[in-house]
C-alpha cells in the first residue's frame, strides 16, 4: 500500500460527507455551553473605580513636562504593586464591612493602568454588586493616603466612585455559547480525521487506486429483487413497513438475469470486460475470487460474473471451493451431495458431479460434503491435475474460496490458480485488512487480478431494480 495523503478535495469531501456529524457537534457544543452558563456559573459583578498618578505633589505651582509624565506612569506601576501589599489589603480588609480576607480581595481584585497613561483602574468583582461596588470604594479611599505615604512626592487623586453594576460581567453567555459552538466544530473535524485516518474503510474505485497497485475492476451496487415480479425498493427509498412487507412476501434474489435491472447488467458488464483483459495478459484462463473477511459478497459477485461471462458466449465453469462456508449451490438452488471434494477425494467422477448448462455456457461444480483437510485438499496435485484437464473445455474457469485472513485455502490453491481477484465491501472493509490480504498474496506468489467494490454506494441512490418473470 502507497502512502496516502489526503488533498483539499478530498478533505472538502470527507466533510461535507459527514456534514451532520459537524451540525450536530456544533448545536451540541452550543447548546451545553449556553445551559452551563445560563444555569451553572455563578454571575460575577465587576466595580471599577479610577485614580490619577502623579510624582508631582503640586501641578498649580510647576510646569508639567515630558520627563513627569513618563514618572507619573512608573509611578502607576509603583501603585499596582502597592495594591497588592499586605499593609494596603489589611487596611481594606478593615473598613470595607465585607469580612473578605486579604486573600479574597487579592483574587477578586485587580489594578492595572489605562492605555500606558497616567490613570490607574481597580476593579472589585464579586457574585454581589453590592459588595464589589463597596470594596472598590475601599481601594478609593485608603489607597491614596498609603501611596502618599510611602513615596515621596507622589500623589494619587481619586476620579470617580463605584456604584452597584446593574448587570453582571460574567458569564458572558453569547461568547461562551460562541466558542462552546467552536469547540464542538473542532472536536467533530478532529474526530472525523482520526476515524478516517484510525478506521479507514474503503471508499470506492478512486479511494483503492490512490492507495494501491492493483487495478481495480469495476464496482457493483447493493441490490436485490424478487421472484414475483414487485419491485423491490431499497430501505431509503420506501418506508420501514412496506419494506419488511415485501421482504417477507417474497424472496430475495441476488442472480442476475434477463430481465434484471440494465444498471447492474451494466456494472457486471464492465467487470467482465475488465477481468477478460486482465486474464488475456496473463495468459491464464483460472481466476479465483476472494475476500479478507466474511460477508463481503464473493460468492454472489463470482456468481454474475460467471453468467456475465456466459452471456457474452464463452464456456464458463463456476467451481466453489470455499469447503468451509459454500454458497454456490444455495444461489443455484443446486444439490450438493457430491461435488469438488468427493472427486479429489476420488469418491466420484467429473461426470457424476458437474453441473451441466446451469444457465447457458455455465456449468457449476459445487462444494460437495465438507472435507476434515480443506487446505490440504484445495492445495493438492489432485486439484492442480483438475484443474489441467479442465482447462480443454472451458473459456473461463471461476473459482469461489474462503477469505484470504481467516484461512489458507486461497493461497494453498495459489500454486494451481496464479490470478486472485479480491472483493471488498464499500464503507465496510477497512484498509489495514485489505493490506494485510493483499501481502498474503504476494508472499504466496500469486497476483493480483484486480480488486472489485461491492455494494458500492455511489449507485445505490441512482437504480431501482425488478425481476420480472415471464408470464
Amino acid at each position: 500500500m502507497d502512502e496516502y495523503n489526503l488533498d483539499l478535495k478530498e478533505i472538502i469531501k470527507l466533510l461535507l460527507k459527514k456534514w451532520w456529524i459537524i451540525a450536530i457537534s456544533v448545536i451540541v457544543g452550543l447548546a451545553a455551553a449556553y445551559l452551563i452558563s445560563s444555569y451553572i456559573m455563578q454571575p460575577m459583578y465587576t466595580a471599577r473605580v479610577s485614580l490619577y498618578v502623579s510624582n508631582i505633589s503640586d501641578n498649580a505651582t510647576s510646569s508639567v513636562n515630558i520627563n513627569d509624565i513618563t514618572a507619573s506612569q512608573k509611578m502607576v506601576n509603583t501603585c499596582i504593586a502597592i495594591t497588592k501589599s499586605e499593609s494596603l489589603l489589611s487596611e481594606v480588609a478593615k473598613f470595607d464591612g465585607t469580612n473578605h480576607t486579604k486573600a479574597e480581595l487579592l483574587e477578586m481584585t485587580n489594578a492595572a493602568s489605562v492605555n500606558s497613561t497616567e490613570l490607574l483602574e481597580i476593579t472589585v468583582t464579586t457574585p454581589d454588586p453590592q459588595a464589589s461596588a463597596k470594596i472598590a470604594n475601599t481601594y478609593l479611599k485608603v489607597l491614596p493616603g498609603i501611596v502618599e505615604s510611602i513615596v515621596n512626592g507622589g500623589l494619587v487623586s481619586p476620579l470617580d466612585s463605584a456604584y452597584p453594576p446593574a448587570e453582571p460581567s460574567s458569564p458572558n453567555i453569547p461568547l461562551n455559547s460562541a466558542i462552546g459552538a467552536l469547540l464542538g466544530l473542532m472536536l467533530s473535524v478532529l474526530g472525523i480525521f482520526l476515524v478516517k485516518v484510525i478506521d479507514a474503510r474503503v471508499e470506492g474505485e478512486e479511494d483503492l487506486s490512490k492507495r494501491y497497485d492493483a487495478p481495480v475492476l469495476g464496482s457493483i451496487p447493493e441490490f436485490s429483487f424478487t421472484k414475483y415480479g414487485d419491485e423491490y425498493k431499497l430501505p431509503q427509498e420506501t418506508s420501514e413497513k412496506q419494506s419488511t412487507k415485501k421482504r417477507t412476501s417474497a424472496r430475495k434474489c441476488t442472480i442476475i438475469d434477463n430481465d434484471t435491472s440494465f444498471g447492474i447488467k451494466e456494472a457486471y458488464a464492465r467487470v467482465r470486460t475488465n477481468l477478460i483483459f486482465a486474464l488475456a495478459a496473463s495468459g491464464s484462463k483460472r481466476i479465483c475470487i476472494s475476500s479478507a473477511l466474511p460477508n463481503e459478497g464473493k460468492s454472489t459477485t463470482i456468481a454474475n460474473i460467471a453468467i456475465s461471462l456466459a452471456n457474452n458466449n464463452s464456456r464458463v465453469l463456476l467451481i466453489d471451493a470455499d469447503f468451509r462456508k459454500p454458497n454456490i449451490f444455495k444461489l443455484f438452488s443446486l444439490a450438493n451431495q457430491k461435488g469438488l471434494s468427493n472427486i479429489l477425494g476420488g469418491f466420484c467422477t467429473l461426470d457424476e458431479t458437474i453441473k451441466r448448462n446451469v444457465q447457458p455456457n455455465l456449468d457449476i461444480l459445487t462444494s460437495g460434503q465438507i472435507p476434515p483437510n480443506p487446505s490440504e485438499l484445495i492445495g493438492s496435485k489432485a486439484m492442480g491435475k483438475l484443474l489441467d484437464f479442465l482447462d480443454q473445455y472451458y473459456d473461463y474457469i471461476l473459482i469461489d474460496t474462503p477469505p484470504v485472513n481467516v484461512v489458507t485455502d486461497t493461497l494453498a490453491l495459489a500454486n494451481n490458480v496464479q490470478q486472485i481477484m479480491l472483493v471488498v465491501n464499500e464503507g465496510r472493509t477497512k484498509h489495514d485488512v485489505l493490506f494485510k490480504s493483499i501481502s498474503a498474496i504476494e508472499f504466496s506468489n500469486a497476483q493480483i487480478a484486480g480488486i472489485i467494490v461491492n455494494r458500492s454506494a455511489e449507485h445505490k441512490k441512482k437504480y431501482k431494480y425488478k425481476y420480472k418473470t415471464n408470464q
